[in-house]
């Protein structure tokens, strides 16, 4: 007999090609990276430079504002973070989607909250390697101005030349100073990205019984998930910063800032990051999510319609979905309820544009006219 598959309801893990996610998460990269640059340039010299040079944010603002202006103060080295936004946020969502699927296959019995916070540390940690050299390089760029002239040497600004100074100094294992840093942060930081974006696009959708959840959703979801990233992993990413800016150790790191600013030095900067979390992940997610819920869609329906498929064959007298009510040829069919017969859940609804793919059930059963 031939055995009817489950149709499974979770979005997690949607089976989406890794060119999908690398263009997705490319495009959400870019933009994301984009709105944020302004509030990340001040965060980092909060981070770097110390109480005394910048004793509140709106300081660093005003001073950077008045003496390098808009593109060259906070905007300096932004080609760098746009480029490396893409490769990172393509690595981020290859490897989660990739990692998801691989759980999926092969622990059957995951949950789908493990599977996620397995996921998210994997694809933060992949994420890492990519992210170091980018951010080294955005990072020196960020302060550059404000190193000008120390030990009379004008400081390059433009990133072909900071890559260069770095090899000639370090080598090419130097464009992963601070790699410790930024490995703990993303690992730690994926974990509560993608949980806190799972959980409260799934509890949105929850509340109104949808299939999809609308875009103002997505849109929540992404700053929740921003704001929960960069509020708990935020002294760790003040430590990679110092250790990028300073090359020193990351036991050097914290120990200079624990004696020269306390505890409080690790948290400098937290609030205009907090800030600009919102708007950045909000358009961050948004594009991917869009694209996977519509993938997600597409798939459910393919193994609705296996489903059926076979249980006309295993269950002859199984009713097939009724006609939609607005179709009055009849050539669209529609799914109310009917896998609750035999499997005690409901599912939902196929919108009409699809329910003619639906139509070869007839043909199946022996019905065709």
């Amino acid at each position: 007999m031939t055995e009817v598959q489950e149709v499974t309801n979770s979005p997690i893990n949607v089976e989406s090609s890794p060119l999908t996610d690398i263009i997705n998460g490319s495009i959400a990269g870019a933009l994301g990276k984009i709105i944020e640059y302004p509030f990340d340039t001040v965060k980092v010299r909060l981070q770097t430079q110390g109480s005394k040079v910048f004793p509140t944010t709106w300081s660093c603002i005003k001073y950077t504002y008045k003496n390098e202006g808009i593109l060259k103060g906070f905007f300096q080295g932004i080609s760098s973070p746009i480029f490396g936004a893409s490769l990172e946020n393509a690595t981020l969502f290859v490897s989660y989607n990739q990692t998801s699927k691989f759980l999926e296959r092969n622990f059957k019995n995951i949950s789908d909250l493990n599977n996620i916070l397995i996921s998210g540390a994997v694809a933060g940690s992949c994420a890492s390697f990519v992210l170091t050299p980018v951010e080294l390089v955005k990072c020196r760029l960020q302060i550059a101005n404000l190193n000008k002239n120390v030990a009379n040497n004008l400081k390059d600004t433009s990133i072909s030349g900071t890559i260069m100074s770095i090899l000639k100094e370090r080598g090419v294992i130097g464009l992963w100073q601070g790699q410790s840093g930024t490995f703990i942060r993303e690992s730690f930081g994926g974990v509560a990205w993608f949980a806190t974006y799972e959980l409260m696009k799934k509890a949105l959708r929850e509340r109104h019984g949808g299939e999809e959840n609308k875009t103002w959703e997505l849109l929540l979801s992404g700053a929740s998930a921003g704001v929960a990233f960069n509020a708990s992993i935020f002294p760790a990413d003040t430590v990679k910063s110092v250790m990028q800016t300073e090359h020193i150790s990351l036991k050097g790191t914290i120990l200079k800032v624990l004696r020269t600013q306390g505890v409080a030095g690790f948290y400098r900067g937290l609030g205009i990051t907090l800030i600009r979390a919102v708007p950045a992940n909000a358009t961050q997610f948004n594009p991917t999510a869009k694209a996977n819920e519509e993938q997600y869609q597409n798939e459910k329906l393919t193994k609705e319609t296996d489903y059926y498929a076979n249980l006309a064959k295993v269950r002859p007298g199984f009713p097939l979905p009724q006609k939609d009510s607005d179709d009055p040829t009849g050539q669209h069919k529609e799914h109310y309820e009917r896998k609750s017969q035999y499997e005690g859940s409901g599912m939902s609804v196929l919108s009409r544009k699809r329910g003619d793919r639906l139509g070869f059930l007839d043909r199946r059963r022996g019905n065709d006219e």
